[in-house]
């Protein structure tokens, strides 16, 4: 379980490398973590090597299940196209939703 800050909310640190075609990426970021109850999860930066980012799910009822939305805005301290960083997004999506579900649920 992630550890809490003193808000009583929760903390998630993340490190990766991502090798691109011209170089490679080592990025590190510490995110505090806000649940709206059955409306949105938010993650809003708290250190790392970006200038900013911040990231909502925003969660609907639909159907038998439940509808996610994922939006982000990220800008890292390093230059690099916008086009990586959205790929390395879409590719890194899928395992960290299935992370965060195992979370959830155990």
């Amino acid at each position: 379980m992630p550890p809490r800050d003193r808000q009583g909310g929760k903390r998630i640190y993340q490190v990766g490398c991502k090798n691109f075609i011209i170089f490679s990426a080592q990025v590190e970021i510490y995110l505090q973590v806000t649940e709206i109850p059955s409306r949105q999860i938010q993650f809003r930066l708290e250190s790392g090597t970006f200038e900013n980012f911040s990231a909502d799910l925003d969660l609907e009822d639909y159907s038998d299940g439940t509808l996610i939305t994922y939006s982000v805005q990220a800008t890292p301290n390093f230059p690099i196209p916008a086009v990586f960083i959205q790929q390395a997004l879409q590719l890194e999506m899928p395992k960290n939703m299935q992370q965060m579900r195992l979370c959830l649920l155990g």
